[in-house]
């Protein structure tokens, strides 16, 4: 009868670590996919302590207005970059549509790979040419003289 009780017990036990290991699995899981935003939302939050100190400090010890002064400036730095180089993008594609539309675009060929693994000079050139091309557009765009 003693015999029979343990076993039960073992079995019981058996399956209750099978249905922990499982839920924890399942919770891991689940939680995979936030851990590394976490662990970057804490090292930002760390390496923004001594600035929010100080302009809490200057604020006249008010947390909140800190806090959202760095949040502004946050998202102004990651929305601005991200709305240029989405209209650069637009008027990019506006552009070759354009000359795609009149017949006008060439794609120019890409440089070679000579036998000995290195461009030939010619084509570094015209690749270089190229380049400056696309960057004298680009700056033209952007209004940059």
């Amino acid at each position: 009868m003693e015999q029979n009780n343990f076993q039960k017990e073992v079995i019981q036990a058996a399956i209750s670590v099978g249905l922990l290991i499982f839920i924890l699995y399942v919770s891991l899981q689940i939680v995979k996919p936030f851990i590394v935003l976490v662990l970057w939302a804490g090292i930002i939050a760390t390496a923004l302590y001594p600035l929010h100190k100080s302009l809490t400090a200057r604020l006249g010890d008010n947390k909140k207005r800190s806090s959202v002064l760095i949040t502004l400036v946050g998202l102004a730095i990651l929305i601005i970059p991200v709305s240029l180089l989405t209209d650069s993008l637009i008027d990019t594609t506006q552009t070759i549509s354009d000359k795609l539309a009149e017949g006008d675009l060439k794609i120019p060929r890409l440089p070679t790979v000579s036998h000995s693994g290195r461009l030939s000079v010619r084509r570094s050139m015209q690749a270089g040419v190229l380049f400056l091309q696309i960057l004298r557009v680009f700056c033209r765009k952007i209004n940059y003289s």
